[in-house]
């Protein structure tokens, strides 16, 4: 089996949590297409869990993570909702090629972490609080199956 016919899809600058995206990426790297896209729809329904495996300094344990390598993980749904999107228009472009979604599978899913977003609060008596919000890249290759 060999792979090629690359397909890439990226999004900059998004304020969600570079720990959260990247773990959520984890779990669905070298998926099938469709099957990644069920995953995280029922990720966001709360039937399925994200296991968090490098990031995980606080995380839970969860009795769904019960046969898995880590037992840690969390319902992300903001970062789902991201890559999710991200995938549905994937497959809108494969299916105006009119190629089928199916035999594509997720090859490479990079999540680069960018500077944060800073904000000044100003508060009572002349105090000034910053805020900083995660902001990170996403890019997504997909590879097609060829079978010989």
């Amino acid at each position: 089996m060999l792979a090629s016919c690359t397909l890439k899809t990226n999004i900059t600058k998004i304020r969600v949590s570079f720990k959260n995206t990247t773990e959520v990426a984890n779990a669905i790297k070298k998926m099938n297409l469709e099957k990644a896209k069920e995953f995280l729809k029922n990720v966001i329904d709360k039937k399925n869990i994200i296991p968090f495996k490098k990031f995980n300094n606080g995380v839970g344990k969860s009795p769904m993570l019960r046969n898995k390598v880590s037992k840690q993980g969390r319902f992300v749904t903001k970062s789902c909702i991201l890559l999710l999107k991200l995938l549905i228009n994937v497959t809108t472009r494969i299916r105006i090629s009119k190629n089928d979604p199916n035999l594509y599978y997720l090859d490479k899913i990079i999540v680069n972490r960018n500077s944060y977003r800073t904000r000044t609060i100003f508060r009572a008596f002349g105090r000034a609080n910053r805020i900083r919000s995660s902001i990170c890249s996403v890019s997504i290759q997909l590879k097609k199956y060829e079978y010989i």
